[in-house]
């Protein structure tokens, strides 16, 4: 977390924005690709069970790109019900 503002304002015409309660969230010609998301009952620590605070939310094209990124071994990206669509929003 104290890297995402430097690696997401390296985009090409990166802007960020701050909500009230201090979460950032970077836009690329006024469009959303990456926010702070604050705790939520859906994503919690699978070792601990308790609500995760340090959780990125990032939009992707399709539903093709989504599932590549949570195809990594490394299991850091995990998706939550609420953005299981099976089309775009």
């Amino acid at each position: 977390m104290a890297d995402l503002d430097e690696l997401a304002l390296a985009m090409p015409q990166a802007t960020k924005e701050v909500s009230d309660d201090g979460r950032p969230s970077y836009h690329v010609h006024g469009k959303l690709f990456c926010f702070h998301r604050r705790q939520r009952p859906d994503a919690v620590d699978p070792e601990t069970g308790e609500r995760m605070d340090d959780v990125l939310m990032f939009r992707v094209a399709d539903l093709d790109e989504k599932d590549l990124l949570l195809a990594d071994d490394r299991g850091i990206f995990f998706t939550t019900p609420h953005f299981n669509a099976t089309r775009p929003c």
